[in-house]
């Protein structure tokens, strides 16, 4: 059992150190999972590498299982990331390196994940291309998530904005009824064009 341990962490079994805010509470998680690589550099003599990946984020510290002979890893490997309360996040340090047997492990390359492009509860698959003098071509997938975060921190989703109804039309008012005074000078005019109608065709006839 032991051996099988050994084989599998060769540079050693993975450790954890929870980081907390300084009320001594965590705020949320951010759960990591390391898919895989693609078009690493040869390291080894025989045009391979045995990749494994390391992950840093304040003071918690994970290592993925080392691949044996392969330039194009799948781990699949998750882990739960502490996340203290706090107004802003550093990003998550990623590093591959390449397990040597007999000498000191070589970084392959590495990248950062910033917590910026992340909302809560919405899973963000990407692949980052490695830096380093060793790197090449190499990229690594990581997909994340995060949980539980305080909107204040700028990982939950945005409210979104209400939609004020149309302000309503000015009420028409109808126009005041006729006072008696109108009433008898319309009826006088109507009169006198009446009178002046009859008067025209006397003359005509």
């Amino acid at each position: 059992f032991f051996r099988s341990l050994s084989s599998a962490y060769p540079h050693g079994i993975p450790k954890m150190w929870r980081s907390k805010g300084k009320d001594g509470k965590s705020q949320g998680t951010l759960k990591v999972t390391i898919v895989g690589a693609r078009a690493l550099p040869a390291m080894d003599t025989n045009g391979y590498a045995d990749p494994y990946v390391v992950l840093t984020w304040g003071g918690q510290k994970f290592n993925t299982t080392t691949k044996k002979k392969t330039l194009d890893p799948t781990w699949g490997e998750e882990f739960t990331i502490s996340v203290p309360d706090a107004s802003s996040h550093p990003p998550l340090d990623i590093a591959v390196w390449d397990w040597d047997r007999f000498n000191a492990n070589d970084l392959i390359g590495s990248c950062q994940v910033a917590f910026g492009g992340l909302q809560h509860a919405v899973p963000h698959e990407q692949w980052y291309a490695l830096t380093g003098p060793e790197a090449g071509d190499g990229e690594i997938c990581v997909r994340c998530v995060v949980e539980n975060i305080s909107p204040t921190h700028g990982t939950a989703p945005p409210s979104p904005t209400p939609v004020e109804a149309p302000p309503s039309p000015a009420p028409v008012e109808a126009p005041p009824p006729p006072t008696e005074a109108e009433l008898k000078s319309s009826v006088d005019a109507a009169a006198a064009d009446a009178d002046a109608a009859a008067a025209s065709v006397s003359e005509d006839g």
